[in-house]
């Protein structure tokens, strides 16, 4: 559905607006970010979802 940039450590959070009608469930998911042995972390801890 919708998929952002990989974001910094000092980026601000990224706004996203997605239909969800008819959906049941949302997945959150994180992907590998790049190359490397470092593990690609994802913060969802503050996200806010509303219904209009």
């Amino acid at each position: 559905m919708w998929q952002s940039a990989a974001l910094g450590h000092e980026d601000p959070p990224a706004a996203v607006q997605v239909p969800l009608t008819g959906r049941k469930t949302l997945r959150l998911m994180v992907e590998r970010a790049g190359p490397g042995s470092l593990p690609t972390l994802a913060s969802w801890a503050d996200a806010v979802l509303s219904c209009r």
